[in-house]
């Protein structure tokens, strides 16, 4: 069978606003996923401040808790990964008149989480992945194959909106194709990548973390 496919699938190179974040947050969000989280809030308390600039050394170099309610709250500078930048990206924020956590790049999410990105407090939310036959790495392949997951986007004007959005296999970030824009209302939604990407050699390993673009 695998003499017959044709492709070989290749390695992949991988103030007002905040105010009224704490309002969200504090009142909750109805059908919300209760995960929600506000970028840099790594201690949990609705503002951003030298608190969490603290909380964060502990949990890197201390072994203090994770930032709450999500670890990927700590992801301040938005690259995928909670490390010494995110501590610098923080201060530059906070007192240098730096961007604010996650104002750009992409935005990571795991299944079940959900996070505010708007200035009105808008909430883009991964609720889970309804199929995913990308071809895996290892393995020759007729067609890259796709992922279909399921997402929701919350705004004061519209409320919950429930959405599909798709990616192709063999993709990522650095390619300009196999991403599906979706308009869902007044923003366009893309995936850049699914991870962990599917391995012929690891079929227990799934995917569960999803990169997204809000333009």
């Amino acid at each position: 069978m695998k003499s017959r496919m044709l492709f070989r699938s290749i390695g992949r190179k991988l103030a007002p606003a905040l105010f009224l974040a704490f309002i969200l947050i504090s009142v909750g969000f109805g059908s919300i996923n209760a995960q929600n989280y506000l970028c840099g809030d790594v201690n949990n308390d609705g503002k951003i401040n030298i608190n969490d600039m603290s909380y964060l050394i502990k949990y890197l170099y201390k072994n203090g808790s994770p930032p709450q309610p999500a670890t990927l709250a700590g992801d301040v500078d938005n690259n995928g990964q909670i490390n010494i930048t995110d501590i610098s990206f923080l201060i530059k924020s906070l007192y240098r008149g730096g961007a604010r956590p996650c104002a750009d790049g992409m935005i990571v999410l795991e299944i079940g989480q959900s996070k505010i990105f708007g200035p009105a407090g808008e909430v883009i939310g991964f609720d889970s992945i309804l199929s995913d036959n990308r071809c895996p790495t290892g393995v020759y392949c007729f067609w890259e194959g796709e992922a279909m997951t399921q997402l929701h986007l919350w705004t004061s004007e519209m409320g919950t909106i429930s959405f599909t959005a798709k990616i192709s296999g063999l993709t990522g970030p650095e390619y300009d194709w196999g991403h599906f824009p979706v308009e869902v209302g007044n923003y366009t939604i893309t995936i850049l990548d699914l991870n962990p990407y599917p391995d012929y050699s690891h079929p227990e390993i799934r995917s569960n973390r999803v990169y997204l673009k809000i333009e």
